[in-house]
């Protein structure tokens, strides 16, 4: 009897552990404090970390040219990479002195992104993508059809995805070579940002917002009126902001559809941020920067969704004998019942 009960034990634990959801992969870059162009795939550019508290400099170093576009990334034991105009990209040790430097064929505006075995990954104008070992050799080298621009990307299986300006994004595979290519209608300045679905999303001059498919093939496209420079970020919920040149930025649904848009007083080719709190950060070349605050969630009642305008008539329903918990989480207003025995 005492078998029958352990084997039954078992089985239940085994059932339980089946019922339980699996999470979603997501697409994540090494785990180091900022080891890409807006910190994370999904573009946040949210820092986890303390900033610094005063201006006091600790310490910088000089480039032979301008570092125009590039972000810097930083490794898992602080190395600092970035590129500059001279063609060089740059390993910078945390007290400030050079580790190394890898020398392209052209400029470097693009940002540099660690994967999680260290390697760089890095676009130059000479229209390659370099993979870079952490001690500053070459791994390898793609060649596109145009100068790179665009910061590269890296997906959980390791694909490295970038945009160039002969209109294409490319995802190449860890090894170097092709996996597949997206055309877009016009260059592709912009930098990919990943779903947590594994959607790659990118803007291009062709005044669209595309939204690709793991395997290469489209998903969707949303049409501003003008160019995309600027590189998408995408909030918890899915929804994809992205700045244009025709001055407004736009917060679009998973799907596709427009949610909103706001219209600024000129171009916006920054790339938007999001705030632990959901309040959403961009600059325009009219001089400002902006935030929009996330609209407040309606509150739930008995797992239904009613208007605050509407709680007053659902009162005398309230009051039969239940307890209201509320509570303020994440904007949103809740309600909960529970029934006394």
């Amino acid at each position: 009897m005492r078998k029958i009960l352990y084997v039954l034990f078992a089985l239940a634990l085994l059932s339980a552990a089946l019922l339980v959801p699996s999470s979603p992969t997501t697409a994540q870059p090494a785990d180091t404090p900022w080891p890409m162009f807006h910190h994370d795939l999904q573009h946040t550019g949210r820092s986890p970390y303390l900033g610094a508290q005063t201006g006091n400099l600790r310490w910088s170093y000089t480039t032979g040219f301008l570092i125009g576009y590039s972000s810097p990334a930083i490794g898992s034991d602080g190395t600092i990479y970035v590129g500059s105009y001279d063609h060089k990209l740059y390993a910078i040790k945390p007290d400030g002195t050079l580790k190394w430097s890898y020398t392209t064929g052209g400029g470097i505006a693009s940002s540099p992104a660690i994967g999680s075995d260290g390697t760089i990954y890095v676009g130059s104008y000479d229209h390659n993508l370099y993979a870079i070992n952490p001690g500053g050799t070459q791994k390898w080298s793609y060649t596109t059809g145009g100068d790179i621009d665009s910061s590269p990307a890296i997906g959980s299986d390791g694909t490295i995805y970038v945009g160039s300006t002969d209109n294409k994004l490319y995802a190449i595979n860890p090894g170097g070579t092709l996996k597949w290519s997206y055309t877009a209608g016009s260059v592709i300045y912009s930098s990919p940002a990943i779903g947590s679905d594994g959607t790659i999303y990118v803007g291009s001059f062709d005044h669209k917002l595309h939204a690709i498919n793991p395997d290469g093939t489209p998903k969707w496209s949303y049409t501003t009126g003008d160019s995309i420079s600027s590189s998408p970020a995408i909030g918890s919920d899915g929804t994809i902001y992205v700045g244009s040149v025709d001055n407004n930025l736009y917060a679009i649904n998973p799907d596709g559809t427009l949610k909103w848009s706001y219209t600024t007083g000129d171009a916006i080719l920054s790339s938007p941020a999001i705030g632990s709190d959901g309040t959403t950060y961009v600059g325009s070349y009219d001089n400002n920067l902006y935030a929009f605050v996330p609209p407040p969630v309606a509150p739930t009642v008995g797992g239904q969704v009613y208007p605050i305008n509407k709680l007053a008539i659902l009162a005398p329903w309230l009051g039969l004998a239940l307890i209201l918990i509320l509570a303020i989480g994440g904007g949103a207003l809740i309600l909960r019942k529970r029934r006394t025995q």
